[in-house]
């Protein structure tokens, strides 16, 4: 295994660790992974407790500075997603 954990670790430990082939476990992973984007994309936030909630955020347009030349120049504005982790996660880290 790698040192991140990818989403082909996830699916092998996933399989290993219940009677779903690797095949239905990638399958239930992108399905989910792609239920997440889609409701982020619709403004909704998505809490799974207890391991977080990741919530859209829309980011307004602002000034920036290019480093290596300092020119000043405009940010256009974006839509991000914000992570927070649930407590569960906090206290596991810790």
């Amino acid at each position: 295994m790698s040192p991140n954990l990818t989403k082909r670790d996830l699916t092998h430990l996933l399989s290993q660790g219940s009677t779903l082939s690797k095949k239905d476990v990638d399958r239930f992973l992108s399905f989910l992974i792609e239920e997440i984007m889609i409701a982020l994309k619709n403004g909704r936030t998505v809490q799974i407790i207890p391991f977080g909630t990741f919530k859209p955020h829309h980011r307004k347009a602002r000034r920036g500075k290019n480093p290596r030349t300092n020119e000043t120049l405009m940010i256009e504005p974006c839509q991000t997603v914000l992570f927070r982790p649930g407590k569960f996660l906090r206290n596991g880290l810790s």
